[in-house]
């Protein structure tokens, strides 16, 4: 793996960030990415320190939607319900962060793009990069079949066993 301007590792950079991200070091996030942004100039660091905010970001703006109808959890009986759902729903989503940073940080390690799902789309419009999207397959169209011509009267055959026009029998067609 090749090192930056600064003499780092480029993989250091992604690997330092997905860390951060898991652990909310939001701050700490943001300086990391201010020095790749500004002081590597790398591309692909720069994509994966994005991916990495963008995997933050995710998460936060779950748990900030779920704080939003904490007023639910002052109601006596649906208190203890909603505090429970909520507790639920955030154990869930630490283990799907810690999953995809797992997962990124083996690729980051190995030198690959970290791939992760809807973060690096946000890195993609961040760094203006536009990725072609797959273009589907034409179906061709289905040919007419071959029209052959009667050898006893010479008008069309339209498909049958005889001829339309003088009955003689027709060859069958291979």
């Amino acid at each position: 793996m090749e090192k930056g301007n600064l003499g780092i590792r480029l993989g250091f950079y992604g690997i330092a960030a997905f860390i951060l991200a898991y652990m909310g070091q939001t701050t700490l996030l943001f300086l990391l990415a201010g020095v790749v942004i500004v002081a590597e100039k790398n591309e692909w660091a720069t994509r994966q320190v994005l991916q990495a905010i963008g995997l933050w970001f995710a998460r936060a703006i779950i748990v900030n939607f779920l704080g939003l109808f904490d007023i639910i959890g002052r109601i006596p009986i649906l208190g203890s319900i909603w505090y429970t759902f909520t507790d639920i729903i955030e154990w869930l989503l630490r283990i799907a962060v810690l999953v995809f940073a797992i997962i990124a940080i083996i690729k980051n390690a190995k030198g690959k793009d970290a791939g992760v799902p809807l973060a690096n789309k946000f890195a993609d419009w961040a760094c203006g990069i536009v990725r072609p999207k797959a273009v589907k397959a034409v179906q061709p169209q289905a040919q007419a079949p071959a029209q052959g011509f009667c050898t006893g009267c010479g008008a069309p055959l339209t498909g049958g066993a005889f001829c339309n026009n003088c009955g003689k029998p027709v060859a069958p067609q291979q």
